[in-house]
């Protein structure tokens, strides 16, 4: 099994690990419209790197049009504009064109979740896009007003926002209409609870997907993943389902309930690692392993770790060039070491303060570097992610991992009427897609996408 680590750079920093940037990790807690909302870091990154290319848009055209309602290319933008900012990337055309057709096939289905709305008698007012903007301002610790200013800076009005919010809104409030009235029987909890208990007392996966009928589109979904966008962002907007891009949002399986496929791939993967484009019988499959809990115990995300760390100035201007040799020296030792008592001693001879740290649910910085001691029994030398100047000397000592505990009896009830409630859109949106009409322009896609 590879770590997420690898060995690269000058002279300097050949034995600095860097680390590969893995998809954001992916959380079930908290999940709102957008369940990709902290935004801040991201909102920073766009005034510091402004819009690549020509994003503005002087003549609008139809691409097509679904059940009467037209599809422009100024829709298909937009989109990427978003799956580009919520990955904090700056916009590229040429990315960008990657895109697009699977924008346009998501956009389709926008339409037709609007039209399933109106079946049901559903609108989403203002007031409850106003909410949804009002979370997304508090969870980052921002009013809107510099929301507003992120989101503006990397060339997207709020206006995109908000029917970006309105489309998921229309897909929640429509699900939860069929199921509302629905009652959740003690036969309905009994099953539940054994379903959870089965679940507990295997080794379980926290699985998430994006989803296309086509390898070619699959493939480029998968580059744009391996690239740093956000894994969350590009099921959101370009997994192929009934859910449109629900099933990226991550679920717990038990290996055997997974495709074989898909189980094959899974096994072999480590946390917060990306699948090759895998063929299953329905299509095609992208798959990203968010987290692994062992039988009976919580997930890894949620264990708690004791590390050894110290941080070490490796280069600026304080340092001459033998400074630098000899740090680069030291670090090559500290590479080498085979245990915590040799890096103790090492680190009291050469005045390098070592601290012990524990932490819990650490991000992706702190796993890696954990899970990559863990494996070697070596300390891992990979460069601050605060400060480019320094590296963290991180080396694994020991973890302590909580037992699995049952949800309680309002969280069965809410686990069976979620379910319910995917099954049911499914279920009506599949009749909607038998009647749909779709008028392609292939001239104006073709001038889109090529």
């Amino acid at each position: 099994m590879h770590n997420n680590l690898k060995c690269s750079g000058n002279p300097i920093e050949s034995f600095v690990y860097k680390q590969k940037k893995p998809p954001k990790s992916l959380s079930d807690k908290d999940r709102s419209v957008l369940s990709f909302l902290r935004l801040k870091d991201k909102a920073h990154l766009a005034k510091k790197a402004p819009a690549q290319g020509n994003i503005d848009v002087p003549e609008v055209f139809i691409l097509e049009t679904v059940n009467g309602e037209p599809i422009t290319n100024v829709d298909v933008i937009n989109i990427a504009k978003l799956i580009f900012f919520f990955s904090g990337k700056p916009y590229d055309n040429n990315t960008a064109k990657m895109m697009f057709p699977a924008i346009i096939a998501s956009l389709e289905d926008d339409v037709l979740r609007k039209h399933c709305a109106k079946l049901f008698e559903i609108s989403v007012s203002e007031e409850d896009i106003d909410a949804e903007i009002a979370k997304i301002a508090q969870i980052n610790e921002i009013n809107e007003k510099e929301l507003e200013k992120g989101f503006l800076s990397s060339g997207i009005s709020l206006k995109i926002l908000r029917e970006h919010i309105k489309s998921r809104l229309i897909f929640q409030m429509v699900s939860q209409s069929m199921v509302d009235e629905e009652e959740v029987t003690k036969s309905d909890l009994d099953a539940a609870s054994k379903e959870q208990t089965d679940l507990i007392v295997n080794k379980r996966y926290f699985v998430a997907e994006i989803f296309r009928h086509d390898k070619e589109t699959a493939e480029k979904i998968r580059q744009l993943a391996a690239q740093g966008f956000d894994f969350q962002a590009l099921a959101e907007n370009l997994s192929q389902t009934m859910q449109a891009g629900q099933r990226g949002a991550p679920k717990w399986y038990k290996i055997t309930n997974l495709e074989p496929e898909v189980a094959t791939r899974v096994a072999k993967m480590q946390v917060g690692t990306l699948s090759e484009v895998i063929k299953t019988k329905s299509g095609y499959k992208i798959v990203y392993l968010v987290d692994i809990a062992d039988a009976g115990k919580v997930a890894r995300s949620e264990t708690t770790y004791k590390f050894l760390k110290a941080e070490v100035l490796y280069k600026g201007k304080l340092y001459t060039k033998k400074d630098i040799e000899r740090i680069g020296m030291v670090l090559r030792r500290i590479a080498e070491i085979s245990d915590i008592k040799q890096l103790k001693e090492f680190c009291s001879k050469h005045n390098i303060e070592l601290k012990e740290e524990q932490l819990k649910q650490p991000n992706n910085y702190y796993a890696n570097m954990i899970h990559a001691s863990k494996e070697s029994g070596k300390p891992i030398v990979v460069q601050s992610e605060q400060d480019k100047t320094k590296v963290n000397i991180v080396m694994f000592e020991s973890e302590e991992t909580e037992k699995a505990t049952m949800p309680s009896k309002s969280e069965l009830r809410t686990l069976i009427l979620a379910k319910r409630m995917d099954e049911a859109f499914a279920k009506n949106f599949k009749k909607l897609k038998t009647k749909v009409h779709i008028s392609k322009n292939i001239k104006n896609i073709q001038r889109m996408t090529k």
